[in-house]
């Protein structure tokens, strides 16, 4: 059986000086395994030109595992963007924290975050 992933809960900062973005993970569990997708949704009118970065971490007694990927996309204007997709082995017992980031000007605009833990 998979550990099941909690609510998302995007964090978006926008000010006068940011880009209106927002950050979502969203999952999907199949039989060992989660399969995690980061999504920026840009409810602006003009386009962004951003980084993101996508850190995936998973321990357990299997062990610990880092997955972290990273990238450049320009965000259009109303529309939601697929920015990263990453797949970890999980049991019951495994802990994982998933944490996604969007970068404009190298400051963080927008995260999303899925921790888990069995205790």
């Amino acid at each position: 059986m998979v550990a099941m992933p909690p609510s998302n809960m995007a964090t978006n900062n926008l000010s006068d000086n940011n880009p209106a973005v927002s950050a979502q993970i969203e999952s999907q569990v199949a039989d060992e395994s989660i399969t995690f997708t980061g999504l920026a949704t840009n409810y602006g009118g003009q386009e962004y030109a951003c980084t993101y970065k996508m850190m995936a971490k998973r321990s357990g007694q299997a062990g610990q595992s880092t997955n972290n990927q990273s990238g450049s996309v320009l965000l259009k204007p109303g529309k939601t963007t697929q920015l990263s997709k990453t797949t970890i082995s999980v049991t019951t017992e495994d802990s994982y924290k998933v944490t996604l980031l969007i970068l404009f000007n190298e400051s963080v605009i927008a995260a999303d975050s899925i921790i888990y833990s069995p205790d």
